[in-house]
């Protein structure tokens, strides 16, 4: 394979590699924005009453304080956890797509393929 050949699919690949982990990044982000949001929220919230301490809403406030950073610790693992999930399951999407389109090239050669639109350079 020449080397013109072989940068053209170094260059496709590494868009479409570029794309997910930039996907991925910003999803990291995202979910670490949301929790900071979220508690800054509820401080505002937390902090826009005079409370009793016989209040329902009180009590459960505090024992979610007392045990603020395992909560947050244990919201930011699950989470990272669930998107790092995804992100390794989308490249497997794509490539079990090359696989069946390999398949139906095998078995319906005349038929042209029709990938999904993030994988047409491949396709064409």
């Amino acid at each position: 394979m020449s080397n013109r050949k072989r940068s053209k699919k170094s260059i496709r690949h590494s868009q479409l590699s570029q794309r997910i982990l930039f996907q991925y990044t910003a999803s990291l982000v995202g979910l670490v924005l949301g929790i900071v949001m979220f508690l800054s929220f509820a401080r505002y919230f937390y902090s826009l009453y005079s409370w009793q301490s016989r209040d329902l809403i009180y009590r459960i406030a505090h024992i979610f304080l007392d045990n603020i950073y395992f909560l947050v610790g244990g919201i930011l693992v699950t989470g990272v956890g669930l998107i790092t999930y995804y992100f390794l399951l989308k490249p497997l999407r794509y490539l079990d797509e090359i696989v069946e389109a390999a398949e139906q090239l095998v078995q319906l050669p005349d038929r042209p393929i029709e990938l999904s639109r993030v994988m047409r350079n491949t396709q064409d």
